[in-house]
Protein backbone atom coordinates (compact mmCIF):
# COMPACT_ATOMS: atom_id res chain seq x y z
CA UNK A 1 0.00 0.00 0.00
CA UNK A 2 2.84 2.36 0.88
CA UNK A 3 4.49 1.64 -2.48
CA UNK A 4 1.28 2.37 -4.37
CA UNK A 5 0.80 5.63 -2.48
CA UNK A 6 4.27 6.71 -3.56
CA UNK A 7 3.43 5.82 -7.16
CA UNK A 8 0.24 7.88 -7.03
CA UNK A 9 2.06 10.92 -5.64
CA UNK A 10 4.75 10.61 -8.32
CA UNK A 11 2.07 10.51 -11.04
CA UNK A 12 0.44 13.66 -9.67
CA UNK A 13 3.83 15.36 -9.71
CA UNK A 14 4.65 14.21 -13.26
CA UNK A 15 1.28 15.32 -14.68
CA UNK A 16 1.61 18.72 -13.01
CA UNK A 17 5.18 19.03 -14.28
CA UNK A 18 3.99 18.41 -17.84
CA UNK A 19 1.53 21.28 -17.48
CA UNK A 20 4.31 23.52 -16.16
CA UNK A 21 6.53 22.30 -19.02
CA UNK A 22 4.24 24.00 -21.54
CA UNK A 23 4.80 27.23 -19.61
CA UNK A 24 8.58 26.65 -19.60
CA UNK A 25 8.62 25.98 -23.35
CA UNK A 26 6.65 29.17 -24.04
CA UNK A 27 9.06 31.14 -21.84
CA UNK A 28 12.07 29.68 -23.69
CA UNK A 29 10.65 30.50 -27.14
CA UNK A 30 11.29 34.14 -26.28
CA UNK A 31 15.04 33.44 -26.20
CA UNK A 32 15.55 30.52 -28.61
CA UNK A 33 14.24 29.73 -32.06
CA UNK A 34 11.74 26.83 -31.96
CA UNK A 35 14.12 24.51 -33.85
CA UNK A 36 17.12 25.26 -31.60
CA UNK A 37 14.98 24.99 -28.47
CA UNK A 38 13.55 21.59 -29.38
CA UNK A 39 16.90 20.24 -30.59
CA UNK A 40 18.60 21.18 -27.31
CA UNK A 41 15.78 19.94 -25.06
CA UNK A 42 15.32 16.57 -26.75
CA UNK A 43 19.06 15.94 -27.05
CA UNK A 44 19.46 16.60 -23.33
CA UNK A 45 16.58 14.24 -22.59
CA UNK A 46 17.94 11.56 -24.95
CA UNK A 47 21.37 11.58 -23.30
CA UNK A 48 19.88 11.18 -19.82
CA UNK A 49 17.50 8.45 -20.98
CA UNK A 50 20.39 6.57 -22.60
CA UNK A 51 22.31 6.67 -19.31
CA UNK A 52 19.24 5.47 -17.39
CA UNK A 53 18.60 2.71 -19.92
CA UNK A 54 22.20 1.55 -19.77
CA UNK A 55 22.74 1.55 -16.01
CA UNK A 56 19.32 1.47 -14.34
CA UNK A 57 17.34 -0.90 -16.53
CA UNK A 58 18.86 -4.41 -16.64
CA UNK A 59 22.33 -3.06 -17.40
CA UNK A 60 21.28 -2.11 -20.89
CA UNK A 61 20.24 -5.68 -21.77
CA UNK A 62 16.82 -4.71 -23.10
CA UNK A 63 16.71 -4.27 -26.87
CA UNK A 64 13.79 -4.10 -29.33
CA UNK A 65 13.18 -7.63 -30.57
CA UNK A 66 12.91 -7.33 -34.35
CA UNK A 67 12.78 -5.06 -37.39
CA UNK A 68 9.10 -4.25 -36.87
CA UNK A 69 9.90 -2.92 -33.41
CA UNK A 70 12.70 -0.71 -34.75
CA UNK A 71 10.48 0.63 -37.56
CA UNK A 72 7.77 1.43 -35.03
CA UNK A 73 10.22 3.14 -32.69
CA UNK A 74 11.59 5.29 -35.52
CA UNK A 75 8.05 6.17 -36.65
CA UNK A 76 7.03 7.05 -33.09
CA UNK A 77 10.14 9.20 -32.68
CA UNK A 78 9.34 11.04 -35.91
CA UNK A 79 5.68 11.63 -35.04
CA UNK A 80 5.48 11.92 -31.26
CA UNK A 81 8.78 13.69 -30.69
CA UNK A 82 10.18 15.31 -33.85
CA UNK A 83 6.94 16.66 -35.38
CA UNK A 84 5.16 17.02 -32.04
CA UNK A 85 7.88 19.09 -30.42
CA UNK A 86 8.43 21.31 -33.47
CA UNK A 87 4.70 22.06 -33.78
CA UNK A 88 4.38 22.63 -30.04
CA UNK A 89 7.39 24.95 -29.72
CA UNK A 90 6.28 26.95 -32.76
CA UNK A 91 2.64 27.05 -31.67
CA UNK A 92 3.22 28.30 -28.13
CA UNK A 93 5.13 31.30 -29.46
CA UNK A 94 1.69 32.68 -30.38
CA UNK A 95 -0.75 30.64 -28.30
CA UNK A 96 -1.08 31.06 -24.56
CA UNK A 97 0.39 28.28 -22.41
CA UNK A 98 -2.98 27.81 -20.71
CA UNK A 99 -4.97 27.23 -23.90
CA UNK A 100 -2.15 25.05 -25.27
CA UNK A 101 -2.35 22.86 -22.15
CA UNK A 102 -6.11 22.50 -22.57
CA UNK A 103 -5.70 21.44 -26.22
CA UNK A 104 -2.98 18.92 -25.36
CA UNK A 105 -5.25 17.44 -22.68
CA UNK A 106 -7.44 16.05 -25.48
CA UNK A 107 -4.76 13.40 -26.10
CA UNK A 108 -6.38 10.47 -24.21
CA UNK A 109 -9.81 11.17 -25.71
CA UNK A 110 -8.53 11.21 -29.31
CA UNK A 111 -6.48 8.10 -28.53
CA UNK A 112 -9.60 6.28 -27.30
CA UNK A 113 -11.52 7.05 -30.50
CA UNK A 114 -8.59 6.13 -32.75
CA UNK A 115 -7.82 2.89 -30.89
CA UNK A 116 -11.47 1.89 -31.20
CA UNK A 117 -11.46 2.40 -34.98
CA UNK A 118 -8.05 0.87 -35.63
CA UNK A 119 -7.75 -1.88 -33.03
CA UNK A 120 -11.32 -2.58 -31.93
CA UNK A 121 -10.74 -1.42 -28.36
CA UNK A 122 -13.74 -0.76 -26.12
CA UNK A 123 -15.55 2.54 -26.71
CA UNK A 124 -18.76 3.06 -24.78
CA UNK A 125 -21.04 5.91 -23.82
CA UNK A 126 -18.57 7.21 -21.22
CA UNK A 127 -15.87 7.61 -23.85
CA UNK A 128 -18.33 9.23 -26.29
CA UNK A 129 -19.48 11.73 -23.67
CA UNK A 130 -15.86 12.36 -22.70
CA UNK A 131 -14.96 13.21 -26.30
CA UNK A 132 -17.94 15.57 -26.63
CA UNK A 133 -17.10 17.34 -23.37
CA UNK A 134 -13.45 17.57 -24.35
CA UNK A 135 -14.12 19.07 -27.77
CA UNK A 136 -16.63 21.45 -26.22
CA UNK A 137 -14.06 22.58 -23.66
CA UNK A 138 -11.30 23.10 -26.24
CA UNK A 139 -13.69 24.99 -28.54
CA UNK A 140 -14.79 27.25 -25.69
CA UNK A 141 -11.21 27.98 -24.62
CA UNK A 142 -9.97 28.61 -28.17
CA UNK A 143 -12.96 30.66 -29.35
CA UNK A 144 -13.12 32.51 -26.00
CA UNK A 145 -16.87 32.72 -25.95
CA UNK A 146 -17.02 34.18 -29.47
CA UNK A 147 -14.41 36.87 -28.77
CA UNK A 148 -11.55 35.44 -30.84
CA UNK A 149 -10.63 38.95 -31.94
CA UNK A 150 -9.12 39.51 -28.50
CA UNK A 151 -6.38 36.96 -29.20
CA UNK A 152 -5.91 37.78 -32.87
CA UNK A 153 -5.09 35.59 -35.88
CA UNK A 154 -1.57 34.78 -34.65
CA UNK A 155 -2.94 33.18 -31.48
CA UNK A 156 -5.39 31.10 -33.51
CA UNK A 157 -2.56 30.02 -35.81
CA UNK A 158 -0.53 28.98 -32.79
CA UNK A 159 -3.45 27.07 -31.30
CA UNK A 160 -3.94 25.26 -34.62
CA UNK A 161 -0.28 24.19 -34.51
CA UNK A 162 -0.70 22.96 -30.93
CA UNK A 163 -3.72 20.94 -32.08
CA UNK A 164 -1.59 19.38 -34.84
CA UNK A 165 1.07 18.66 -32.20
CA UNK A 166 -1.53 16.79 -30.17
CA UNK A 167 -2.70 14.78 -33.20
CA UNK A 168 0.77 13.64 -34.28
CA UNK A 169 1.50 12.68 -30.67
CA UNK A 170 -1.58 10.47 -30.70
CA UNK A 171 -0.47 8.98 -34.03
CA UNK A 172 2.89 8.06 -32.52
CA UNK A 173 1.16 6.41 -29.59
CA UNK A 174 -0.92 4.31 -31.97
CA UNK A 175 2.28 3.21 -33.70
CA UNK A 176 3.57 2.01 -30.32
CA UNK A 177 0.27 0.16 -29.84
CA UNK A 178 0.91 -1.49 -33.23
CA UNK A 179 4.39 -2.64 -32.16
CA UNK A 180 2.90 -4.78 -29.43
CA UNK A 181 5.21 -6.59 -26.99
CA UNK A 182 8.27 -6.39 -29.25
CA UNK A 183 9.89 -3.69 -27.12
CA UNK A 184 9.60 -2.48 -23.55
CA UNK A 185 8.55 1.00 -22.49
CA UNK A 186 12.09 2.05 -21.57
CA UNK A 187 13.56 0.85 -24.86
CA UNK A 188 10.84 2.62 -26.85
CA UNK A 189 11.27 5.85 -24.91
CA UNK A 190 15.07 5.85 -25.09
CA UNK A 191 15.58 4.92 -28.74
CA UNK A 192 12.73 7.09 -30.04
CA UNK A 193 14.33 10.07 -28.28
CA UNK A 194 17.75 9.24 -29.73
CA UNK A 195 16.30 9.01 -33.25
CA UNK A 196 14.32 12.24 -32.86
CA UNK A 197 17.38 13.97 -31.40
CA UNK A 198 19.41 13.06 -34.50
CA UNK A 199 16.63 14.40 -36.75
CA UNK A 200 16.33 17.62 -34.76
CA UNK A 201 20.06 18.26 -34.67
CA UNK A 202 20.17 17.71 -38.44
CA UNK A 203 17.24 20.08 -38.94
CA UNK A 204 18.82 22.70 -36.70
CA UNK A 205 22.12 22.45 -38.55
CA UNK A 206 20.42 22.60 -41.94
CA UNK A 207 18.45 25.71 -41.02
CA UNK A 208 21.52 27.49 -39.65
CA UNK A 209 20.24 28.12 -36.12
CA UNK A 210 23.69 27.49 -34.64
CA UNK A 211 25.19 30.50 -36.44
CA UNK A 212 26.70 33.63 -34.95
CA UNK A 213 23.36 35.42 -35.19
CA UNK A 214 21.61 32.82 -33.03
CA UNK A 215 21.49 35.24 -30.10
CA UNK A 216 22.03 32.76 -27.28
CA UNK A 217 20.94 34.10 -23.88
CA UNK A 218 23.79 35.14 -21.59
CA UNK A 219 21.74 34.88 -18.40
CA UNK A 220 21.98 31.55 -16.57
CA UNK A 221 18.24 31.34 -15.78
CA UNK A 222 17.03 30.32 -19.29
CA UNK A 223 19.57 27.48 -19.27
CA UNK A 224 18.33 26.32 -15.86
CA UNK A 225 14.78 26.29 -17.23
CA UNK A 226 16.07 24.36 -20.26
CA UNK A 227 17.58 21.69 -17.99
CA UNK A 228 14.41 21.47 -15.89
CA UNK A 229 12.36 21.03 -19.05
CA UNK A 230 14.65 18.56 -20.83
CA UNK A 231 15.77 16.44 -17.91
CA UNK A 232 12.93 16.94 -15.45
CA UNK A 233 9.72 17.08 -17.49
CA UNK A 234 10.77 15.16 -20.61
CA UNK A 235 13.27 12.50 -19.48
CA UNK A 236 12.49 11.78 -15.82
CA UNK A 237 8.79 12.63 -16.20
CA UNK A 238 8.36 10.14 -19.03
CA UNK A 239 10.28 7.46 -17.15
CA UNK A 240 8.24 7.80 -13.94
CA UNK A 241 5.01 7.88 -15.97
CA UNK A 242 5.86 4.57 -17.63
CA UNK A 243 6.75 3.11 -14.23
CA UNK A 244 3.31 4.17 -13.02
CA UNK A 245 1.65 2.41 -15.96
CA UNK A 246 3.54 -0.78 -15.14
CA UNK A 247 2.48 -0.61 -11.48
CA UNK A 248 -1.16 0.52 -11.53
CA UNK A 249 -2.22 0.16 -15.19
CA UNK A 250 -2.77 2.51 -18.11
CA UNK A 251 -6.40 3.36 -17.31
CA UNK A 252 -5.79 4.52 -13.73
CA UNK A 253 -2.64 6.33 -14.79
CA UNK A 254 -4.41 8.29 -17.54
CA UNK A 255 -6.76 9.87 -14.98
CA UNK A 256 -3.82 11.84 -13.58
CA UNK A 257 -3.63 13.74 -16.89
CA UNK A 258 -6.43 15.88 -15.46
CA UNK A 259 -3.71 17.69 -13.52
CA UNK A 260 -1.81 18.76 -16.67
CA UNK A 261 -4.18 21.40 -18.15
CA UNK A 262 -4.93 22.81 -14.70
CA UNK A 263 -1.22 23.29 -14.02
CA UNK A 264 -0.70 24.86 -17.44
CA UNK A 265 -3.50 27.38 -16.96
CA UNK A 266 -2.56 28.26 -13.36
CA UNK A 267 1.19 28.60 -13.88
CA UNK A 268 0.73 30.37 -17.21
CA UNK A 269 -1.22 33.00 -15.32
CA UNK A 270 1.31 33.20 -12.47
CA UNK A 271 4.61 33.24 -14.38
CA UNK A 272 3.64 34.56 -17.82
CA UNK A 273 0.80 36.85 -16.62
CA UNK A 274 -1.57 35.29 -19.15
CA UNK A 275 -5.20 36.31 -19.06
CA UNK A 276 -7.43 33.68 -17.48
CA UNK A 277 -11.06 34.44 -18.19
CA UNK A 278 -14.36 32.61 -17.83
CA UNK A 279 -14.05 30.83 -21.23
CA UNK A 280 -10.61 29.43 -20.30
CA UNK A 281 -11.78 28.26 -16.87
CA UNK A 282 -14.99 26.75 -18.25
CA UNK A 283 -13.06 25.06 -21.07
CA UNK A 284 -10.57 23.66 -18.57
CA UNK A 285 -13.35 22.19 -16.42
CA UNK A 286 -15.05 20.61 -19.43
CA UNK A 287 -11.81 19.02 -20.66
CA UNK A 288 -10.93 17.72 -17.19
CA UNK A 289 -14.43 16.26 -16.85
CA UNK A 290 -14.17 14.74 -20.32
CA UNK A 291 -10.79 13.13 -19.66
CA UNK A 292 -11.98 11.76 -16.31
CA UNK A 293 -15.18 10.36 -17.80
CA UNK A 294 -13.39 8.97 -20.84
CA UNK A 295 -10.82 7.26 -18.63
CA UNK A 296 -13.45 5.35 -16.64
CA UNK A 297 -13.23 2.21 -18.72
CA UNK A 298 -14.71 -1.06 -17.66
CA UNK A 299 -12.35 -4.00 -17.64
CA UNK A 300 -12.40 -5.66 -21.04
CA UNK A 301 -10.28 -8.31 -22.65
CA UNK A 302 -7.91 -6.82 -25.23
CA UNK A 303 -8.00 -8.15 -28.79
CA UNK A 304 -5.75 -11.10 -29.54
CA UNK A 305 -2.16 -10.01 -29.93
CA UNK A 306 -2.77 -6.63 -28.35
CA UNK A 307 -0.35 -5.11 -25.92
CA UNK A 308 -1.08 -2.58 -23.20
CA UNK A 309 -0.33 1.03 -23.92
CA UNK A 310 3.25 2.04 -23.19
CA UNK A 311 2.08 5.47 -22.12
CA UNK A 312 4.02 8.61 -22.74
CA UNK A 313 6.74 8.79 -25.38
CA UNK A 314 7.85 12.35 -24.81
CA UNK A 315 6.66 15.56 -23.20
Amino acid sequence: MQGERGTLWSLWAVAATWGINVVMVKYLTGMFSPVALVALRITMAAVLLLVLWRWRWSGGAGWPKDRKAWIGIFAAGFLSIYLHQLCLATGVRWASAGVASIILAMNPLITSVSAHWLFGESFGWRQAMGVLLGFGGVSLAVLRGGETWIAGPEALRGEALVFVAMLVYVAGGLVIRWIGPRAGAMEITTFSHLFASALLLGTATGTGVWGEDAGWPLDVWPWIVMILSGWGATALGTMFWNVGIQRIGATRTSIFLNTTPAAGVIFGGIFLHEHIGIPEVAGLLLVVAGVYLGSRKSAVRPPKGAAPSTGAISR
